[in-house]
């Protein structure tokens, strides 16, 4: 190996170097960090949830149609407890994945700036080390 063609390299790898570093993974970093959202938004099923916000719990809902008045506003009252039970779990189901999804969002942004920003940490940690000595 000859120590001239070898020295000749080192520019050509130290600009792919901060090529991959600078660009390449940030990239990779953030479309991760998109695809982790994504995934954690589709986990909860926040927008069928919308969707069902004020369907019956369960679907556990009684057909009245055949029963006496009395009975049927029982059974109206108990629908709309169900009702109400299947918005209230479900209204918390959505401000719970919302929230993950949005701390999950939070890490990967925050993963991403901290991972851009360790090579100049490093050199700052070097030069103090170097200067206070």
């Amino acid at each position: 190996m000859d120590l001239k063609s070898s020295a000749a390299n080192y520019p050509s790898f130290i600009s792919q170097h901060f090529r991959w570093w600078f660009l390449e993974v940030p990239g990779n970093i953030f479309h991760g960090t998109i695809q982790v959202v994504t995934n954690t938004y589709n986990y909860f099923s926040i927008n069928l949830l919308f969707k069902t916000l004020f369907a019956p719990w369960k679907r556990d809902i009684v057909d009245s149609s055949h029963f006496s008045l009395a009975e049927q506003l029982q059974v109206m009252v108990m629908n709309l407890i169900s009702r109400l039970l299947g918005a209230i779990i479900r209204f918390i189901t959505i401000v719970v994945g919302l929230l993950i999804t949005f701390v999950v969002f939070l890490l990967g942004i925050i993963w991403l700036i901290v991972f851009v920003l360790i090579p100049f940490i490093a050199v700052f940690i070097i030069a103090l080390q170097l200067f206070t000595i």
